[in-house]
């Protein structure tokens, strides 16, 4: 009895590992595939955490969020709204989260940026860009 169930363990084991050999040897194109998909999973998974952050007022979470969307939908529209929202909330900028952030809006020449720099005393660095 115990030398049959070594055998059918034994046996069992190698179908097993024969098995995970050949499910490895899909085409790489279907790989490719599959890999493509789980990275656009991702960007939407990012997304959709940067759209509940933004409803919670969380907007440097959300900024992250967005951008780790990479090209998904809007993502880099709603990045700068994060952004800008994040700096609207501040009295000061004296984070250099909230500096970044104000530079990137000044650069994109984002909706009221300049005026909103203006009422947080933030000046603009020498390295942005003239509009």
């Amino acid at each position: 009895m115990k030398r049959n169930m070594k055998a059918t363990s034994a046996l069992l084991a190698v179908v097993l590992c024969g098995g995970l050999v050949f499910a490895g040897c899909g085409s790489s194109s279907s790989t490719a595939a599959a890999s493509a998909s789980a990275a656009a999973s991702s960007q939407e998974a990012d997304y959709q955490k940067g759209v509940e952050q933004m409803s919670e007022e969380k907007y440097a979470n959300a900024a992250e969020y967005f951008r780790s969307a990479g090209d998904y939908s809007d993502a880099a529209d709603q990045c700068l709204e994060a952004e800008y929202q994040y700096v609207a909330s501040q009295r000061s900028l004296t984070t250099s989260r909230g500096k970044q952030y104000m530079q990137d809006l000044l650069d994109k020449n984002y909706k009221d940026a300049k005026d909103l720099a203006a009422k947080l005393g933030y000046e603009a660095s020498s390295s942005s860009s003239a509009n």
